[in-house]
């Protein structure tokens, strides 16, 4: 038996492949939906295999009776031959009609049999036609499948991945609760409550007094400045704190020039360090403040010289919080590329700032689920000091549900 697998975006297009390659006898073996690359399953559309198969008998068959028409017409052509030659000694021909060849009964027996099979699988075929024409499940596709795809089609479930859900959530929230998806009840609350346990251990935990430097790294162009000025604004503001501000970002002019707006506004001291000499005295000048907010140059994780630039002039400052600052528009692997590069200090937590330019916001918890590190803050807007929240899991979730 000759067989062969087949693979198509549907069925309809696996059968007429299996028809224009092995013809209308071959036997459909078993059908199923596959995805071509299971590490990247997730983003790849599912396709059906189809493995056929074409009977040995059946090829068998076609040779001999073609075999059979050659022996035929090469004996008609030798019979000529003999008549003509005849011909020249008689003037009166004789007619000779050659003996019918009668077929052998064990062939006649096997031919019966295999055309009793192709007649069977043309009437699955013809079933399984129509079950795709009334959008019935076809031959081998089973209620389950034909379930996922219900699922799958659920409008909140669409609503999810449309905001960037991770894929294994959306899995495993499913398998959970089968049942209240089908009966199409609104679940956003179980939804809730399931990402809530899977991330029960993940919310992100202050120092019980708060470290006396906030310092703010990152790459450029991801807010870090304002990000830094909203926290150092509610400090003043309604905390009542007293606070300083220190920029080490002597790369960008206007970066030290949006820092000293601020810090006129609060009425609070600013200081500029270009060097580890003077970095030490400007820490020195401020101590006695109860937090010193620091901001760094925007920098590229790629390079390695200014990653190492900047590990030494962290190592000046002890009793601090680190805050790696993420933008929320930017795709997972790179975000995970950037933490893995500034994570050369211990103990530090994330920022996601622009959540308001992104559409996928749900798309944030995977950097809990594969970084395993608590987001700290989330920013969305550039007003200070009110566009900036402590993520809290649960607000996250309704907040990103009643969203468009």
């Amino acid at each position: 038996m000759f067989i062969k697998k087949f693979l198509a975006d549907n069925v309809m297009d696996a059968m007429n492949m299996v028809r224009s390659e092995l013809g209308e006898e071959a036997i459909i073996l078993h059908t199923k939906k596959v995805k071509r690359n299971k590490l990247l399953s997730f983003w790849k559309k599912e396709k059906v295999e189809i493995l056929a198969a074409l009977d040995n008998n059946e090829n068998k068959m076609l040779k001999r009776d073609n075999a059979e028409k050659k022996s035929s017409a090469k004996q008609s052509f030798e019979f000529s031959d003999f008549m003509a030659e005849e011909k020249s000694f008689t003037d009166k021909p004789d007619i000779i009609v050659p003996p019918k060849r009668e077929m052998d009964n064990s062939v006649k027996n096997e031919y019966s049999s295999l055309k009793s099979e192709v007649s069977g699988i043309k009437e699955i075929m013809n079933e399984i036609k129509s079950s795709i024409e009334k959008g019935m499940p076809a031959w081998g596709e089973t209620e389950q499948n034909i379930c996922e795809t219900e699922i799958a089609q659920n409008p909140y479930i669409q609503k999810l991945k449309q905001k960037g859900m991770p894929e294994y959530l959306i899995k495993s929230f499913i398998e959970q609760n089968e049942d209240i998806i089908k009966e199409g009840r609104d679940f956003q609350n179980e939804f809730k409550e399931f990402v809530l346990e899977e991330f029960s251990e993940s919310e992100y935990s202050p120092s019980e007094n708060g470290n006396k430097f906030n310092i703010f790294i990152g790459p450029t162009g991801v807010g870090k400045t304002t990000t830094l000025a909203k926290m150092a604004s509610d400090c003043v503001l309604n905390r009542g704190k007293t606070i300083g501000f220190l920029t080490l970002d002597t790369y960008r002019v206007a970066a030290a020039e949006q820092l000293k707006v601020y810090s006129e506004i609060l009425n609070m001291p600013m200081h500029v360090a270009y060097s580890p000499q003077s970095l030490k005295d400007s820490i020195e000048s401020i101590k006695e403040e109860d937090i010193i907010f620091v901001d760094t140059a925007g920098r590229s994780h790629k390079n390695k010289m200014h990653m190492k630039e900047l590990e030494r002039l962290l190592d000046e400052f002890e009793n601090k919080d680190v805050f790696i600052v993420v933008s929320a528009n930017v795709n997972i692997v790179d975000i995970e590329n950037i933490v893995n590069e500034f994570g050369f200090t211990e103990n530090f937590s994330i920022i996601v700032t622009k959540l308001d330019e992104t559409s996928r916001p749900f798309s944030i918890l995977e950097i809990i689920h594969r970084l395993k590190i608590p987001i700290a803050y989330t920013t969305f807007g550039q007003s200070v000091p009110d566009d900036i929240r402590r993520f809290r899991l649960d607000e996250f979730i309704d907040e990103a549900l009643r969203g468009n």
